[in-house]
Order: structure tokens, then C-alpha cells, then sequence
């Protein structure tokens, strides 16, 4: 699959192609919209939970793009990776804890 560039909410509008195999390993191509976002169990611990120097520093950071992205701009909060399957169920590999803070 190709990466492109989707705002939260649109991930949900959009259409993603993803192959998808038979019990013989042929590969069909699938258009697929997002239906649902499951966060796996294995996690490691979240950054915003802790408390130190430098997690305050990446709180206040994060607090205020999504301040500066509510009130004047939209931003950009990094890449969200992982698979989507043929139900539309997309199963991140990087990227939890931003979808789990939105």
C-alpha cells in the first residue's frame, strides 16, 4: 500500500487499496474504506503518563500544537503505519499512542 497524507476524520472518508489473498496466494487488489481502528494489547508504556523533565517538555510541546491546531492551523502529528484488512479494520503498527490521545 501507498502512503499519502489524511487528517484524522478523513481517514474514514478515504479509500484505501490493500491485496488481498485467496487459499491459492493469488493476490486481488481491494478497494477499502476504514471501518474501525483496533489498538493491539502489546504497547510499551505511554510518554504523557510519565513524569519527568524532559516528558513535561514533550506535553506542553504536544498540548500546544493541538491548541495551535484547534485555533489556527491544522498540524501535522507525525506518520500512523499499520495494516488494514478486508473488513476495513486497521491494526496500527506505529502510531497508538497518537490515535489513543485523539
Amino acid at each position: 500500500m501507498e502512503a499519502s497524507l489524511h487528517t484524522f476524520i478523513d481517514i474514514f472518508n478515504a479509500a484505501f487499496t490493500v491485496d488481498i489473498k485467496d487459499d491459492k496466494d493469488n493476490v486481488t487488489k481491494k478497494s477499502i474504506n476504514i471501518k474501525k481502528i483496533i489498538i493491539p494489547k502489546i504497547q510499551r508504556d505511554y510518554a504523557q503518563g510519565r513524569d519527568d523533565n524532559d516528558i513535561n517538555r514533550i506535553r506542553e510541546r504536544f498540548l500546544s500544537a493541538l491548541f495551535e491546531a484547534v485555533t489556527n492551523k491544522p498540524v501535522t502529528l507525525d506518520f500512523i503505519y499499520g495494516d488494514i484488512d478486508e473488513e476495513g479494520i486497521m491494526t496500527p503498527l506505529d502510531g497508538q499512542q497518537r490515535l489513543t490521545t485523539l
